[in-house]
């Protein structure tokens, strides 16, 4: 039996530049949308009370994969994140709160990508990409990605290195989504 990997190849040190900017509106999808107005196409997962909805962002609208309805008062964290950008929003009472992250701007950084695999394997399903784990009774939906070939999906991060000004130590600072990407395990 092989062990699932963790990186994308070997893992190594890309060096880049990045821009944080720090976001702060109403909690609600008025808001968010008009936050998201002018930014590039995406994914998007909401963590909500009483479950976590995949869905996609193309550019003027939103729209999730389940049926789920995706109320505003129920939102506890919102990502929504493509291959050079991440908005990342938590609630603070009537507020969400968090930062756009970007792959551009005038500080230098240093990251190392790496993929986690989502829990089951990919089942045949309309318009969606379904993982399943029929042993743990798991089911996830998420959206239809372009290889929809492999059996397992993993989430691909990018974790960014810094230095604490405290303690003088590595490590990262923040991370942010990437994509959803194939996560077969190469024999070899």
């Amino acid at each position: 039996m092989s062990g699932i990997e963790l990186a994308l190849d070997k893992p190594k040190i890309v060096t880049g530049q990045v821009s944080r900017t720090p976001v702060q509106l109403e909690n609600s999808r008025e808001a968010l949308l008009e936050e998201l107005q002018g930014h590039a196409p995406g994914n998007v997962v909401i963590w909500m009370m009483q479950g976590i909805v995949w869905g996609t962002w193309d550019g003027a609208a939103l729209s999730f994969v389940d049926d789920t309805e995706v109320l505003a008062d129920y939102w506890l964290e919102i990502r929504v994140f493509n291959e050079n950008e991440e908005l990342h929003l938590r609630r603070c009472g009537s507020q969400l709160t968090g930062r756009w992250l970007k792959d551009e701007g005038a500080e230098a950084s240093e990251y190392v990508d790496a993929i986690a695999r989502l829990w089951g394997s990919r089942e045949e399903a309309d318009s969606k990409l379904q993982l399943a784990d029929h042993l743990r009774k798991l089911c996830l939906d998420l959206p239809v990605q372009d290889d929809m070939t492999a059996t397992y999906y993993g989430l691909v991060t990018r974790n960014y290195i810094g230095t604490s000004p405290v303690t003088h130590q590595a490590g990262y600072r923040d991370y942010r989504f990437v994509r959803i990407a194939p996560a077969d395990v190469k024999e070899g």
